[in-house]
């Protein structure tokens, strides 16, 4: 199955919007309810710079990102670093494929697309660790 979520992206929004008491209940009952989850064959990071972001936030055009504040985005996207950077060290048995959006453009260039298709079957071909797998493509 592949799928463009997964629950532990809650933990990044919670963490950013609920207080600490708020935040530490949630979590008690997010690891009663995830406790038996099946855990992901390999995660896909798709990591790009804030002016990336934005810039295809506009091209989008969706009506519901308009009002995203940069601010927010920014650090939306350093809770995504630093949740990676735990994920990985928490989870060495699974793969991680991070992709650099600033390079790659998958939705404009399909050779792109390919390049990240590419990759992806490969590592999912070879069943490698995440710490043999090129971290930043």
């Amino acid at each position: 199955m592949v799928a463009d979520y997964h629950i532990f992206k809650n933990l990044i929004f919670a963490e950013r919007t609920l207080k600490n008491e708020q935040y530490n209940k949630y979590l008690e009952i997010f690891n009663i309810l995830t406790r038996d989850m099946p855990k992901p064959n390999m995660v896909i990071y798709l990591n790009a710079s804030l002016d990336t972001l934005l810039s295809r936030i506009g091209k989008r055009g969706r009506e519901f990102e308009e009002n995203i504040s940069s601010i927010y985005l920014d650090q939306l996207s350093a809770d995504y670093r630093t949740f990676m950077e735990t994920f990985e060290k928490q989870h060495p048995d699974i793969p991680v494929l991070t992709f650099n959006g600033d390079e790659l453009d998958f939705v404009g260039n399909k050779d792109d697309l390919k390049t990240i298709i590419s990759q992806i079957e490969n590592a999912l071909h070879k069943g490698v660790k995440s710490n043999e797998l090129t971290k930043e493509i």
